[in-house]
C-alpha cells in the first residue's frame, strides 16, 4: 500500500467510524423513517437503523487499521455510491428532509452539498483502491 493510499484510507475510515457512532449515541432518536433511506417498510427499516451504524464503525475500523484496504475501499465506494443515489432522489422529488448522515451533527435538509461531500468521500475511497 502506497503511502497516498494509506492516508485516504485512514481519513475515509475515521468518517465512517465517526458517522456510525454518531448514529449509535443518538440511540433512538435516530431512525431511518423520514431520513432518505428510508424504505417504508418497518422491518426493514429497522433493520438498517441496527445494522448500518455497526456496519460504518466496522468498515471505519478496517479502514484506519488498513485491514484488507483494496476490499474495504470497494465497499466504501459502492455504500457511498448507494448513499449518493438516495440523496440525489430525495433532491429530484424537492422533499426538505434531513440528512441525519451523522447522527443529530447533519440535521440539515439534504442537498447538492451532501452530493458533493459524498463525491469527495468517494474519491477518497478510490485513492484507498488505487493506492493499495
Amino acid at each position: 500500500m502506497n503511502t497516498v493510499g494509506a492516508i485516504c484510507g485512514i481519513l475515509l475510515g475515521v468518517v465512517f467510524v465517526w458517522s456510525g457512532a454518531a448514529k449509535i449515541r443518538q440511540g433512538d432518536a435516530w431512525q431511518v423513517a423520514g431520513t432518505p433511506f428510508s424504505t417504508s417498510v418497518r422491518l426493514v427499516d429497522r433493520s438498517v437503523e441496527v445494522a448500518l451504524p455497526w456496519l460504518e464503525i466496522v468498515l471505519g475500523a478496517c479502514l484506519v487499521a488498513q485491514v484488507s484496504a483494496l476490499w474495504m475501499g470497494i465497499v466504501a465506494a459502492v455504500l457511498l455510491s448507494i448513499f449518493s443515489v438516495a440523496l440525489m432522489k430525495v433532491i429530484a422529488r424537492g422533499e426538505s428532509t434531513p440528512c441525519r448522515c451523522f447522527g443529530e451533527v447533519s440535521a440539515a435538509p439534504v442537498s447538492w452539498r451532501h452530493v458533493a461531500r459524498n463525491a469527495g468521500l468517494i474519491a477518497l475511497a478510490v485513492a484507498t483502491v488505487v493506492g493499495a
